[in-house]
């Protein structure tokens, strides 16, 4: 694939065949709990995270929920801290949905042989009047894997959750902003950065649901 890749939400349903369960498991976005790992006053990252395993012939596995380490030349914020978070509940409907979009993005859009390792996060931003609304609090960044994949959920927001992208090759920036659900971009995490701007609200609380997947190829 190349490196930086855009794909409307309606491609990503028609490629994944998971539009009757997308509203039955957006909704597991409200259970999730604050992020630990964030200070703040008022809560406003809220995440879970989970494992997949995706082998040479296309099968998913559900691997045991692990610790998240990078590496703090990848992410200047966390990196070095091995931090465990809520896991990822794994009802029938939400392994069938993360299923789909990690055979999808591993066997159709990055064509990587198995397996791959896949790290899945689901994150809740919320913003507004005394919320800090902001998607990634480390700044620009990499996550230190082969490729990264960022899926909207739902969004609500009065502006803001801008997602810029930097190649290292030549410093050349793609801006987007990703608004429909399953609005999809995915990665070379080895030849760009990137960032999320904080969303924006008009005196109201607004929020920023995505599905972030990282894909790492592990030796068989």
């Amino acid at each position: 694939m190349d490196g930086c890749v855009f794909l409307a939400g309606h491609t990503v349903l028609a490629m994944t065949g998971v539009e009757s369960d997308l509203t039955s498991f957006a909704g597991t976005w409200d259970s999730l709990p604050p992020d630990p790992y964030v200070e703040a006053d008022t809560p406003y990252r809220f995440r879970r995270h989970g494992r997949l395993l995706i082998d040479g012939a296309g099968d998913v596995s559900v691997l045991p929920t692990g610790d998240y380490l990078q590496d703090p030349a990848h992410n200047p914020l966390f990196g070095g801290l091995s931090r465990r978070f809520a896991p990822v509940v794994w009802d029938d409907t939400g392994t069938r949905v993360l299923g789909a979009l990690a055979r999808t993005g591993v066997t159709r859009v990055l064509g990587l042989p198995g397996p791959v390792l896949i790290n899945v996060h689901q994150i809740r931003i919320l913003g507004g009047a005394g919320h800090a609304g902001t998607p990634v609090p480390e700044g620009r960044h990499r996550d230190g894997f082969d490729f990264i994949s960022i899926h909207l959920i739902e969004r609500d927001v009065d502006g803001g959750g801008v997602t810029t992208v930097v190649a290292d090759a030549d410093g050349s920036s793609t801006v987007m902003t990703l608004t429909e659900p399953l609005d999809s971009l995915f990665l070379d995490d080895r030849a760009y950065v990137h960032d999320t701007s904080p969303i924006e609200g008009d005196d109201r609380t607004v929020r920023r649901d995505v599905l972030l997947m990282s894909f790492e190829r592990v030796d068989d």
